[in-house]
């Protein structure tokens, strides 16, 4: 396993945020580990296992339930970068299917190992989102 640059780890989430932002399934997965790992909040999610699984989860696979996709926005206002871990706070937006808008603000952490992101965890409001998704404001 080699060590990463801080400046490594910032060009690669960089990278990522921008296939992120793009939904673009390869890039995404591009930019990850054989082994990844993404780690939602257990109260709405599972935790993916394996480059395909974390890369279509991060494209929006279970957002697309109750968003639409084509209007989200991530408006980042934080991207801090420490060697191999890198942490990025924002403000998602996007229109729910059901109707309305759904916002909320999210920390995300990577880990990163050889040059790709090895674990992702998701951080953000789970009661606010569920009773958003779910119609009970």
């Amino acid at each position: 396993m080699s060590e990463m640059s801080t400046d490594q780890t910032r060009g690669l989430l960089q990278g990522f945020i921008e296939a992120w932002n793009a939904r673009d399934v390869d890039a995404i997965a591009a930019t990850l580990v054989d082994d990844a790992r993404f780690l939602p909040p257990r109260s709405i999610g599972r935790p993916s296992e394996g480059r395909e699984d974390v890369a279509t989860a991060l494209s929006g696979a279970a957002a697309a339930k109750f968003l639409d996709l084509d209007s989200l926005s991530r408006d980042i206002e934080l991207l801090i970068v420490e060697g191999a871990v890198g942490v990025v706070v924002l403000t998602l937006t996007a229109d729910l299917n059901a109707g309305g808008e759904y916002t909320n603000r999210y920390c995300w952490v990577f880990a990163c190992r050889d040059g790709a992101i090895a674990t992702v965890s998701e951080f953000t409001d789970t009661n606010h989102a569920v009773r958003t998704f779910m119609g009970k404001k």
